[in-house]
């Protein structure tokens, strides 16, 4: 899936979230940009994704266990709730935007024919 396909999606996923908890997303500009990081978060597996290319070491690292398995999985999902679990604290916007992107990543690889092994 393409980086602007995921972007969409995150940023919907989000704001229908924020919605439904009587939250204005459009006037957040931080926890829109933790969601549009999130989004994209999870294809930090492949060196050709938007964000693999930003950041090739990590990339290159996170390749050996090929794309869309360790960092597409419920496990990575919450490992990254549970490492950002401090900034809840801080700005508890930002945290919801970055785990809702990446949660709206992984549901639309899901949607895809190749699919993705969440366990």
């Amino acid at each position: 899936m393409r980086a602007a396909t995921h972007l969409t999606f995150g940023l919907l996923t989000t704001s229908a979230s924020f919605s439904l908890a009587g939250l204005a997303l459009h006037r957040d500009w931080p926890a829109v940009a933790a969601a549009l990081l999130g989004s994209l978060l999870p294809d930090l597996d492949s060196p050709r994704s938007a964000l693999g290319r930003l950041v090739p070491g990590a990339a290159g690292a996170l390749e050996r266990w090929r794309h869309r398995t360790v960092t597409h999985s419920l496990l990575a999902l919450s490992t990254l709730a549970l490492l950002t679990m401090p900034l809840s604290q801080l700005a508890p916007t930002v945290y919801a935007g970055l785990v809702l992107g990446y949660g709206s990543h992984l549901l639309i690889d899901c949607s895809t024919l190749s699919g993705v092994m969440l366990f």
